[in-house]
């Protein structure tokens, strides 16, 4: 006997029976998922598990300070999460360890000598170097701007012997150089003479007027050498004060020149402005028996930009002047008959 088929009736009535087991489990389970979720984030927090992360230098009454402006003890005993209903005390600031030390710490500053020298270094290391115009030309430079090395004689004692390397080294390669204008007379004639002298190294070029940074460097050199105006002639590292003529010039160089060889903190720069706390003895000393080593009587002297060359073209007809530039490194008659300049 062939089966009947089923009723329509029925079979509809069997899918809207499935359909509603379906929905109900999906309910079922969403309302278990947001009851476990409920149940975690309202359990009390547990005391060996704290969620907060506490410094390492912080003290026990600083930890406990941070824990109780986050939780409270409830009346079992509990760490409770603090709520808004309850007023948080003031949290107290931590404190650091290190914090009754002294942490003012005075920068590293260089003699009038040495910043001459690393400043000149800087500018003929390459042409394209320059000093930022935020520089400051009253005030000591800070070494790490012109030094290629970091420059602490109170953390690290072999920077200043680095320094000195570096002004000997420097002097030996530039014995001569001169600061000066490009567009005045009295510099070419001054440039025009030196080159005369055939020097061997050749003298060194150093165009002020014509930088970028003249704002900053004519001043700079004002305070370090003494000499208001350019030109700037430097001998061995040594400012010549040739506004006293030719016996002065003589002096100055034999006495600076003989201390230069004998070591470099008795190096003067006469004139410059040495009332500084970080000058060495040597470079006191020095000071006191340079002439015009006064600071207020050389700032009043404005040497007139063409004094310098009578003075060195009558030392060159005594023949006090080769003898000098010879102490300097300096050979007259032995090089090219044009310097080097530096823009």
């Amino acid at each position: 006997m062939p089966k009947l088929p089923g009723s329509p009736r029925i079979s509809g009535i069997t899918t809207l029976k499935m359909r509603s087991v379906s929905r109900g489990a999906v309910f079922a389970l969403a309302g278990l998922l947001i009851t476990a979720t409920l149940l975690l984030l309202l359990q009390p927090p547990d005391d060996r598990a704290i969620p907060y992360h506490t410094p390492s230098y912080a003290s026990a009454a600083d930890v406990a300070g941070i824990y109780a402006t986050r939780f409270h003890r409830g009346p079992n005993g509990k760490l409770r999460a603090a709520t808004a209903h309850k007023q948080p005390q003031p949290q107290q600031p931590l404190k650091n360890q290190n914090q009754n030390h002294d942490t003012t710490t005075t920068k590293p500053q260089m003699t009038p000598v040495e910043e001459l020298a690393a400043v000149t270094a800087f500018l003929t290391a390459l042409a394209t170097n320059v000093l930022p115009p935020a520089v400051d030309p009253t005030r000591p430079l800070d070494p790490q701007l012109v030094l290629d090395f970091d420059y602490d004689p109170d953390r690290i004692p072999g920077s200043r012997t680095e320094l000195a390397a570096l002004r000997r080294e420097l002097w030996d390669r530039y014995p001569v150089v001169l600061y000066g204008k490009h567009f005045s007379a009295p510099c070419r004639a001054l440039k025009s003479f030196l080159n005369t002298l055939s020097l061997s190294p050749p003298p060194t070029y150093i165009d002020v007027d014509t930088r970028a940074d003249t704002a900053v460097l004519r001043p700079l050199l004002a305070r370090l050498t003494g000499v208001r105006d350019l030109p700037v002639l430097l001998v061995g590292g040594v400012v010549v004060p040739y506004e006293d003529g030719a016996l002065a010039v003589e002096a100055v160089l034999k006495e600076n020149l003989g201390l230069k060889h004998e070591g470099d903190d008795a190096l003067a720069v006469p004139g410059a402005n040495a009332d500084r706390e970080s000058t060495s003895p040597g470079d006191a000393s020095a000071n006191a028996n340079t002439p015009n080593a006064n600071p207020d009587a050389q700032a009043n002297k404005v040497p007139a930009p063409g004094a310098l060359l009578p003075v060195l073209e009558e030392m060159h007809k005594l023949g006090k002047l080769a003898p000098l530039l010879a102490d300097a490194g300096a050979v007259v008659g032995g090089g090219k008959r044009r310097g080097r300049g530096r823009k």
